[in-house]
């Protein structure tokens, strides 16, 4: 499950900005959180975390790093020790999946609700994905 949410977190990022896989990095999946997500990530700190401890770890490692846990039972969606490069968090991994269903719910309503700008990235990202001569046979 957490594992899915950080790919759909990088997939959305490309569509938000209607970008290919080549041109992106950490501080743009954080710059994505913190933008996309504030009420959760409050800070650098603290999305800095997600990126390495959770994203990373799991993706690359099978499991988190850096003392970052995943949980059911943690009171808030995220839960924060430490600052700094000290940061620490506990994620509960239900109510984030279900925060960011939110968020992909939020972005459909603005392709639906005519936002330009969103439009315009989507497409965009579309053009990028349906524009690979490797999928085209003769």
């Amino acid at each position: 499950s957490m594992a899915l949410c950080c790919l759909l977190i990088d997939t959305m990022y490309k569509f938000e900005h209607g970008s290919n896989a080549t041109n992106y990095n950490e501080l743009k999946y954080e710059e994505m959180l913190m933008t996309y997500m504030n009420d959760v990530f409050s800070s650098l700190d603290v999305a800095r975390a997600f990126y390495k401890g959770i994203r990373c770890g799991i993706l690359h490692s099978g499991e988190t790093q850096s003392g970052c846990m995943l949980s059911v039972t943690c009171n808030h969606i995220i839960e924060v020790k430490g600052n700094g490069l000290d940061t620490k968090i506990n994620v509960n991994v239900i109510d984030f999946s279900n925060r960011v269903i939110q968020y992909i719910n939020d972005y459909i309503n603005r392709l639906y609700m005519d936002n330009i700008q969103t439009r315009k990235k989507f497409i965009k990202k579309m053009n990028y994905l349906c524009d690979r001569k490797s999928f085209i046979e003769d």
